[in-house]
């Protein structure tokens, strides 16, 4: 049994993701500023990936990066909202890890890497497999080399726990 979902940047996995992400906040209706939020950026999204996969746009680096940190962003507050159980937590990793290569691939900067790192660490710490660690190898390469060159000089160099620092040393 794979643990690893391979990155899915296809519209129908986000669309179907998101559905099961709001259906769980839907329940709280504290909740319903940030559900508008949300459904609002994850349209943007969405219209974007399905312009890429009809032919009809390509993303460019800046847009990508603008688009894939409010997603990043998006899943990171779910992280914190959302009850702990496996599902969903491998579901926004897998969704973060997901963004993460995306943006990558459009030569787009990452400047959150937080849910990306523990995505990667926890995807690496559930096999043993050594073809699934090495596709987390290249996808760890592709994350960091589109990092933010802000996390790249790590200038502050207070907390050994920075995602920076753990991504270069897993």
């Amino acid at each position: 049994m794979r643990v690893f979902n391979k990155p899915v940047r296809s519209s129908t996995y986000y669309k179907h993701a998101f559905e099961r992400l709001f259906g769980f906040l839907a329940l709280n209706s504290k909740h319903v500023r940030l559900m508008v939020e949300a459904e609002t950026t994850t349209f943007r999204f969405l219209r974007t990936l399905i312009a890429e996969e009809a032919g009809r746009q390509v993303c460019t680096p800046d847009q990508a990066s603008y688009e894939g940190e409010q997603i990043l962003a998006l899943l990171n507050r779910l992280f914190f909202l959302l009850e702990e159980n496996l599902e969903n937590h491998r579901l926004l990793i897998n969704l973060a890890v997901s963004t993460g290569v995306w943006i990558a691939d459009r030569q787009g900067e990452i400047k959150e890497l937080e849910l990306i790192v523990s995505g990667i660490a926890t995807f690496a710490n559930l096999t043993a497999d050594r073809q699934e660690l090495e596709e987390l190898y290249e996808i760890s390469l592709k994350i960091m080399h589109a990092a933010d060159g802000f996390l790249k000089a790590d200038i502050h160099k207070q907390s050994p726990r920075c995602p920076w620092r753990l991504l270069c040393l897993n």
